[in-house]
């Protein structure tokens, strides 16, 4: 609908709208003037289009109205004539669905299989290839040194068993006497004289003490001087035993 045409059936409408006033004041006299002022306002150009009713409107922009006719019978353009806004349809509310949280799909860790464990057996010795008829004849030799290695390594183990007693005995009355001494002190530094019948008793069992620490010192330093006394006899006798292998073999190799 262009504009010109707009205006010309609300100029109509507003001319209809007072001459329906006038006739319900003078029924009578006002019937052919009102038919005159209709004709008058008609437009020219296309005069059957005006009395056309108002087809359905598409919905117009927010702001803007289309004409519709009125309640109570009222033409578009009246006094009485309702103007609604166009109504946009309310859309239904989106559902919008939960986002499915993607699980990683976990694959089973296979084992590694081990490598196989592969015994490394030990090489086979070097077979020894057989003396020489004169390298045999140093051989009673060689058992005199291993004769007395062997015989050497048993006396060592035993006097580290007698030695081992006597160094246990020392450091403990040692240990002993030093906690005498730490006691003693204590006692004095709380109370000299309320303690001293403890501190007398101390006293005593330390006077004791040293004289067995004193009596497991020299039985240490006898046992020492006769040890080496006999590592002297030992180590002879082992040097006689090569000297007088030595020469048998001497006598026999010539």
């Amino acid at each position: 609908m262009n504009t010109k045409y707009m205006f010309l059936v609300v100029g109509a409408g507003l001319l209809l709208g007072a001459s329906l006033r006038a006739q319900e004041a003078k029924p009578a006299a006002a019937e052919p003037a009102q038919a005159e002022a209709v004709k008058a306002v008609e437009p020219a150009p296309a005069p059957a289009k005006a009395a056309e009713p108002v087809k359905t409107v598409e919905p117009a922009p927010a702001g803007k109205a289309s004409p519709k006719a009125g309640q109570d019978g009222a033409l578009p353009g009246s006094e009485g004539a309702v103007k609604a806004e166009a109504v946009k349809p309310v859309e239904p509310a989106k559902v919008v669905e939960p986002v499915k949280a993607e699980v990683p799909v976990v694959e089973s860790v296979k084992p590694v299989a081990k490598a196989p464990v592969r015994i490394v057996e030990p090489a086979p010795a070097p077979v020894a290839k057989p003396l020489s008829e004169t390298a045999k004849k140093l051989l009673p030799l060689v058992a005199g040194y291993k004769q007395a290695q062997e015989s050497a390594q048993a006396w060592v183990d035993e006097v580290g068993k007698q030695s081992q007693a006597m160094d246990e005995k020392i450091s403990g009355i040692q240990a002993q006497v030093q906690a005498n001494e730490a006691a003693i002190t204590k006692l004095k530094v709380e109370s000299e004289k309320k303690n001293k019948a403890a501190i007398k008793e101390r006293n005593k069992d330390n006077k004791q003490l040293w004289a067995e620490l004193a009596a497991a010192k020299k039985e240490q330093a006898a046992f020492n001087r006769e040890l080496s006394k006999t590592a002297g006899q030992k180590a002879r006798a082992y040097s006689d035993d090569i000297m007088t292998r030595l020469k048998e073999v001497q006598t026999d190799l010539r």
